[in-house]
């Protein structure tokens, strides 16, 4: 039974690796994710995380600037933006965090969009740990961002982006 269970395992991984962009549509070589993801803060730096799927419309590696370096690249299950001149909410994505600012990539049905925020425009940051889900929220002067991740092996990799921002900020 376990010698099934990790061939089904190592299927899944191929066929995972399979369907990833490729990172040279983006202008990068396989050791530059390599590199970024080394020197990542965070363990949700991964080449998959990155690059996603190479189905879906959005990915995190097309909205980086040059030479700029994400530490964490989080699965997040729900947003909520408001006060920013619409308000919005569900859908899923990425909560990604560089030394520049911060990438909020979120898709919902076939739609995609992203939203960035600068550190100089952030006025506080708090994460509150639920029963189902954790909540980061970033106060702006244009309004607030929420994003929740209902995975709950993200909760530490959250409260640690939170201290990113703001140290960053």
């Amino acid at each position: 039974m376990n010698k099934d269970k990790s061939s089904i395992m190592g299927l899944l991984e191929k066929l995972g690796h399979w369907m990833m962009a490729d990172p040279e549509e983006y202008g990068y070589s396989e050791d530059k994710i390599a590199e970024i993801t080394k020197q990542a803060r965070g363990k949700s730096v991964t080449q998959a995380s990155l690059l996603g799927q190479s189905h879906e419309p959005l990915t995190v590696i097309e909205n980086l600037q040059e030479g700029e370096q994400p530490h964490y690249c989080i699965p997040v299950s729900g947003f909520e933006m408001e006060g920013i001149g619409q308000e919005t909410e569900g859908g899923a994505g990425r909560f990604v965090v560089t030394e520049e600012r911060i990438i909020l990539n979120r898709k919902k049905g076939i739609s995609a969009s992203t939203t960035t925020v600068d550190y100089d425009s952030i006025e506080a940051v708090e994460l509150a740990e639920g029963f189902l889900h954790t909540r980061l929220t970033l106060h702006t002067k244009s309004g607030s961002f929420s994003v929740k991740s209902a995975e709950s092996e993200w909760g530490d990799e959250m409260e640690n982006a939170r201290e990113t921002i703001q140290e960053f900020r």
